[in-house]
């Protein structure tokens, strides 16, 4: 039953990013392309960095396009509005294990594509990630999953731990 459930959840995931392009055209909603970059042939993709510094509302920080990306140091756009991250959540780990934040962000929120985490119970989400390093946890996705297997596989069990209890911790909010 719980394959089912998470089949349907990310089927359901699939046809909502396919409806974005929508989202974006309204008028009264546009996102900034420099956080939302497109990657489809003939539709933009990330542009070079040309130093520019940017921001989002609220936020007094700024980022080049190059600090915004990076997998390792994703921006912490709002700093004071969550507990201190755990290293694997802020940093990751060298070479290949990208920071937890850097797709589910430092609010647990996550970007358009990525599961929020917020407010999910510290053993179920130690369980997600002992699935996703044992392979029984697939995706209708395969891109992310080869992201959260190899993420999966380079984490300890205390790696595990930290990040679910730093998530849990993380009220969700709309």
């Amino acid at each position: 039953m719980f394959r089912i459930k998470v089949f349907i959840s990310e089927l359901l995931l699939t046809l909502a990013m396919a409806s974005e392009p929508a989202l974006a055209q309204d008028a009264a909603f546009e996102l900034p392309s420099w956080a939302y970059p497109t990657t489809d042939e003939g539709r933009g993709g990330r542009e070079p960095d040309d130093g520019t510094l940017l921001s989002t509302p609220d936020s007094d920080l700024q980022f080049t396009k190059t600090e915004i990306n990076d997998g390792f140091s994703p921006p912490d756009w709002y700093p004071n509005e969550h507990p201190p991250m755990p290293e694997i959540v802020a940093h990751g780990r060298l070479p290949d294990m990208f920071a937890c934040a850097r797709c589910h962000m430092p609010h647990g929120l996550g970007h358009p594509e990525s599961s929020p985490l917020a407010g999910l119970p510290v053993n179920y989400a130690i369980q997600q990630m002992r699935d996703y390093a044992s392979g029984d946890r697939t995706s209708l996705l395969p891109d992310r999953v080869t992201r959260m297997l190899l993420a999966a596989s380079e984490m300890s069990e205390e790696d595990f731990r930290s990040s679910a209890e730093y998530y849990a911790r993380l009220k969700p909010t709309k």
